[in-house]
Protein backbone atom coordinates (compact mmCIF):
# COMPACT_ATOMS: atom_id res chain seq x y z
CA UNK A 1 0.00 0.00 0.00
CA UNK A 2 0.90 3.90 -0.50
CA UNK A 3 -1.16 6.04 1.61
CA UNK A 4 -0.59 9.96 1.64
CA UNK A 5 -2.59 12.22 2.32
CA UNK A 6 -5.17 13.24 -0.03
CA UNK A 7 -4.15 16.83 -2.18
CA UNK A 8 -5.47 18.76 -5.20
CA UNK A 9 -1.41 18.96 -6.28
CA UNK A 10 -1.19 15.26 -6.06
CA UNK A 11 -4.78 13.71 -6.54
CA UNK A 12 -5.95 16.14 -8.58
CA UNK A 13 -6.90 14.34 -11.49
CA UNK A 14 -8.00 11.21 -10.23
CA UNK A 15 -11.40 9.13 -10.62
CA UNK A 16 -12.54 6.33 -8.75
CA UNK A 17 -14.70 3.76 -10.17
CA UNK A 18 -17.66 2.36 -7.81
CA UNK A 19 -16.95 0.20 -4.55
CA UNK A 20 -17.10 -1.44 -2.62
CA UNK A 21 -13.46 -2.51 -3.85
CA UNK A 22 -13.87 -6.80 -3.34
CA UNK A 23 -10.24 -7.39 -4.09
CA UNK A 24 -9.49 -5.31 -0.86
CA UNK A 25 -12.51 -6.93 1.11
CA UNK A 26 -11.76 -10.47 0.35
CA UNK A 27 -8.27 -10.12 2.07
CA UNK A 28 -9.77 -9.08 5.52
CA UNK A 29 -10.53 -12.01 7.69
CA UNK A 30 -12.18 -9.70 9.80
CA UNK A 31 -13.28 -5.80 9.89
CA UNK A 32 -13.80 -3.52 13.50
CA UNK A 33 -17.04 -2.71 13.91
CA UNK A 34 -18.62 0.91 14.58
CA UNK A 35 -21.26 1.10 17.70
CA UNK A 36 -23.79 1.80 15.44
CA UNK A 37 -23.22 -1.11 13.00
CA UNK A 38 -22.92 -3.94 15.72
CA UNK A 39 -27.26 -4.58 15.74
CA UNK A 40 -26.14 -4.23 11.45
CA UNK A 41 -23.34 -7.14 11.37
CA UNK A 42 -24.69 -9.65 13.91
CA UNK A 43 -27.23 -10.30 11.53
CA UNK A 44 -24.44 -11.56 8.67
CA UNK A 45 -21.28 -12.27 10.95
CA UNK A 46 -20.26 -13.96 13.67
CA UNK A 47 -19.28 -11.13 16.54
CA UNK A 48 -16.33 -11.19 18.63
CA UNK A 49 -13.64 -9.00 20.26
CA UNK A 50 -9.93 -8.56 19.28
CA UNK A 51 -7.31 -7.20 22.09
CA UNK A 52 -4.80 -4.92 20.86
CA UNK A 53 -1.62 -6.75 21.69
CA UNK A 54 0.07 -3.05 22.49
CA UNK A 55 -2.43 -1.05 24.71
CA UNK A 56 -4.64 -4.50 25.69
CA UNK A 57 -7.77 -2.41 24.48
CA UNK A 58 -10.64 -4.25 23.22
CA UNK A 59 -12.31 -3.37 19.33
CA UNK A 60 -15.68 -5.36 18.53
CA UNK A 61 -15.21 -7.24 15.41
CA UNK A 62 -17.16 -8.97 12.76
CA UNK A 63 -15.27 -12.17 11.49
CA UNK A 64 -15.62 -12.71 7.95
CA UNK A 65 -13.55 -15.97 7.93
CA UNK A 66 -11.52 -18.67 10.18
CA UNK A 67 -7.90 -18.00 8.42
CA UNK A 68 -5.59 -14.66 7.90
CA UNK A 69 -6.67 -13.20 4.65
CA UNK A 70 -9.70 -15.42 4.27
CA UNK A 71 -12.94 -13.23 3.52
CA UNK A 72 -15.80 -16.40 3.05
CA UNK A 73 -18.86 -13.24 1.81
CA UNK A 74 -16.56 -12.24 -1.34
CA UNK A 75 -17.02 -14.78 -4.25
CA UNK A 76 -17.38 -14.21 -7.84
CA UNK A 77 -16.50 -10.41 -6.96
CA UNK A 78 -19.09 -9.43 -5.02
CA UNK A 79 -20.24 -9.53 -1.32
CA UNK A 80 -23.01 -12.27 -0.08
CA UNK A 81 -23.84 -9.85 3.00
CA UNK A 82 -26.93 -8.16 3.65
CA UNK A 83 -25.15 -5.33 5.84
CA UNK A 84 -21.16 -4.56 4.65
CA UNK A 85 -18.87 -3.01 7.30
CA UNK A 86 -17.74 1.00 7.32
CA UNK A 87 -14.26 0.28 7.41
CA UNK A 88 -14.38 -2.27 4.37
CA UNK A 89 -16.90 0.44 2.16
CA UNK A 90 -14.33 3.36 2.79
CA UNK A 91 -10.91 1.45 1.13
CA UNK A 92 -8.95 3.20 -0.67
CA UNK A 93 -9.66 6.26 1.80
CA UNK A 94 -8.21 6.73 5.51
CA UNK A 95 -9.50 9.16 8.03
CA UNK A 96 -6.62 11.73 8.57
CA UNK A 97 -7.15 14.51 10.40
CA UNK A 98 -3.97 16.18 9.68
CA UNK A 99 -4.49 16.54 6.02
CA UNK A 100 -5.91 19.70 4.17
CA UNK A 101 -9.02 17.58 3.21
CA UNK A 102 -9.35 15.14 6.63
CA UNK A 103 -8.20 11.89 4.08
CA UNK A 104 -5.92 9.72 2.93
CA UNK A 105 -6.02 7.85 -0.10
CA UNK A 106 -3.90 4.63 -0.80
CA UNK A 107 -2.49 5.33 -4.07
CA UNK A 108 -2.52 1.75 -5.34
CA UNK A 109 -5.96 0.81 -5.21
CA UNK A 110 -7.30 -0.36 -8.54
CA UNK A 111 -10.16 1.64 -8.00
CA UNK A 112 -8.39 4.83 -9.17
CA UNK A 113 -7.59 5.90 -12.19
CA UNK A 114 -7.59 9.19 -14.86
CA UNK A 115 -10.03 7.73 -17.56
CA UNK A 116 -13.81 7.04 -15.56
CA UNK A 117 -15.16 7.43 -12.29
CA UNK A 118 -16.12 10.34 -9.69
CA UNK A 119 -13.69 12.96 -9.49
CA UNK A 120 -11.98 13.67 -6.50
CA UNK A 121 -11.05 17.71 -7.13
CA UNK A 122 -12.75 19.92 -9.27
CA UNK A 123 -11.35 23.50 -10.29
CA UNK A 124 -8.74 22.89 -7.42
CA UNK A 125 -10.89 21.93 -5.18
CA UNK A 126 -12.72 18.60 -4.04
CA UNK A 127 -15.36 17.98 -5.31
CA UNK A 128 -19.42 16.95 -3.58
CA UNK A 129 -18.13 13.70 -3.49
CA UNK A 130 -15.03 14.28 -1.46
CA UNK A 131 -16.56 15.95 0.77
CA UNK A 132 -19.09 13.35 1.77
CA UNK A 133 -16.56 10.91 2.04
CA UNK A 134 -14.97 13.08 4.32
CA UNK A 135 -17.91 13.15 6.50
CA UNK A 136 -18.65 10.04 6.23
CA UNK A 137 -15.17 8.74 7.59
CA UNK A 138 -15.10 11.21 10.37
CA UNK A 139 -18.46 9.78 11.86
CA UNK A 140 -16.79 6.46 11.21
CA UNK A 141 -13.91 6.95 13.55
CA UNK A 142 -16.00 8.48 15.68
CA UNK A 143 -18.27 5.11 15.78
CA UNK A 144 -15.49 2.60 16.24
CA UNK A 145 -14.11 4.73 19.15
CA UNK A 146 -17.90 4.51 20.72
CA UNK A 147 -17.84 0.91 20.36
CA UNK A 148 -13.75 0.76 21.79
CA UNK A 149 -15.26 2.63 25.16
CA UNK A 150 -18.28 0.05 25.02
CA UNK A 151 -16.16 -3.37 24.53
CA UNK A 152 -13.59 -1.05 27.62
CA UNK A 153 -16.79 -1.34 29.64
CA UNK A 154 -17.74 -4.48 28.96
CA UNK A 155 -14.41 -5.55 29.97
CA UNK A 156 -14.15 -3.29 33.30
CA UNK A 157 -17.23 -5.36 34.69
CA UNK A 158 -15.51 -8.48 34.04
CA UNK A 159 -18.04 -9.66 30.84
CA UNK A 160 -15.32 -10.66 28.28
CA UNK A 161 -13.82 -13.53 28.43
CA UNK A 162 -11.59 -15.65 26.13
CA UNK A 163 -13.61 -17.75 23.69
CA UNK A 164 -12.48 -21.67 22.60
CA UNK A 165 -12.82 -21.76 19.04
CA UNK A 166 -11.77 -25.38 17.41
CA UNK A 167 -12.48 -26.99 14.05
CA UNK A 168 -12.22 -30.51 13.40
CA UNK A 169 -12.42 -32.37 9.91
CA UNK A 170 -13.47 -35.38 8.88
CA UNK A 171 -10.28 -37.60 9.84
CA UNK A 172 -10.44 -35.86 13.37
CA UNK A 173 -7.48 -32.94 12.64
CA UNK A 174 -8.03 -29.89 14.95
CA UNK A 175 -7.22 -26.06 14.35
CA UNK A 176 -7.77 -23.85 17.58
CA UNK A 177 -8.50 -20.62 16.53
CA UNK A 178 -6.76 -17.69 19.43
CA UNK A 179 -7.05 -14.72 20.43
CA UNK A 180 -10.82 -13.81 20.36
CA UNK A 181 -12.98 -13.53 23.20
CA UNK A 182 -16.86 -12.70 23.39
CA UNK A 183 -19.04 -11.64 26.48
CA UNK A 184 -19.49 -14.59 29.39
CA UNK A 185 -23.58 -14.86 29.96
CA UNK A 186 -22.51 -16.29 34.07
CA UNK A 187 -20.71 -12.91 34.47
CA UNK A 188 -23.34 -11.37 33.39
CA UNK A 189 -26.05 -13.15 35.46
CA UNK A 190 -23.73 -12.60 38.25
CA UNK A 191 -23.71 -8.70 37.96
CA UNK A 192 -25.28 -6.67 41.03
CA UNK A 193 -27.69 -4.38 40.34
CA UNK A 194 -26.49 -1.26 40.05
CA UNK A 195 -23.92 -2.86 37.62
CA UNK A 196 -27.14 -3.97 35.60
CA UNK A 197 -28.44 -0.58 35.81
CA UNK A 198 -25.48 1.56 34.62
CA UNK A 199 -25.00 -1.45 31.45
CA UNK A 200 -27.95 -0.55 31.00
CA UNK A 201 -28.74 3.09 30.42
CA UNK A 202 -25.20 3.47 28.16
CA UNK A 203 -26.73 0.46 26.10
CA UNK A 204 -24.39 -2.29 27.14
CA UNK A 205 -26.64 -4.58 27.87
CA UNK A 206 -28.18 -4.94 24.45
CA UNK A 207 -25.00 -4.92 22.44
CA UNK A 208 -23.88 -7.89 24.92
CA UNK A 209 -26.62 -9.49 24.22
CA UNK A 210 -26.17 -9.51 20.02
CA UNK A 211 -22.40 -10.23 20.33
CA UNK A 212 -23.80 -13.58 22.64
CA UNK A 213 -25.62 -14.34 19.77
CA UNK A 214 -23.81 -13.68 16.96
CA UNK A 215 -21.53 -16.77 17.64
CA UNK A 216 -24.15 -18.96 15.70
CA UNK A 217 -23.05 -17.40 12.82
CA UNK A 218 -20.15 -19.53 13.51
CA UNK A 219 -22.23 -22.21 11.68
CA UNK A 220 -22.62 -20.08 8.84
CA UNK A 221 -19.44 -19.73 8.52
CA UNK A 222 -18.83 -23.02 8.12
CA UNK A 223 -21.39 -23.54 5.73
CA UNK A 224 -19.80 -20.71 3.62
CA UNK A 225 -16.29 -22.23 4.15
CA UNK A 226 -17.57 -26.39 2.79
CA UNK A 227 -19.27 -24.81 -0.08
CA UNK A 228 -15.72 -24.15 -1.76
CA UNK A 229 -13.10 -25.66 0.23
CA UNK A 230 -11.71 -29.06 -0.85
CA UNK A 231 -11.35 -30.08 3.08
CA UNK A 232 -14.92 -29.85 4.80
CA UNK A 233 -15.17 -28.88 8.36
CA UNK A 234 -16.86 -31.51 9.97
CA UNK A 235 -17.51 -30.29 13.33
CA UNK A 236 -17.14 -26.76 14.92
CA UNK A 237 -16.94 -26.07 18.71
CA UNK A 238 -17.00 -23.01 20.40
CA UNK A 239 -17.41 -22.10 24.37
CA UNK A 240 -16.79 -18.92 26.72
CA UNK A 241 -13.92 -19.88 28.90
CA UNK A 242 -15.27 -18.92 32.24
Amino acid sequence: MAIRPLTAERHGALRLRPRPDTAYGARHQHAVLGLSEIPLACADYPLALMKDGTTGAFSIVALFGFWPGDNLYVLDGRWHATWVPGTMLRFPFYHDAAAAHGLAIDEDSGLLGTAEGEPLFDAGGPTGFTQAIARSLAVLVDDVAAAQRLAQMLAAHGIVQPLALVLADAGGHEHQIDGLYSVSQPALDELDEPSVMSLHRQGALGAAARLGASLGQLERLRQLHDHRAARPIAHIAYRVVE
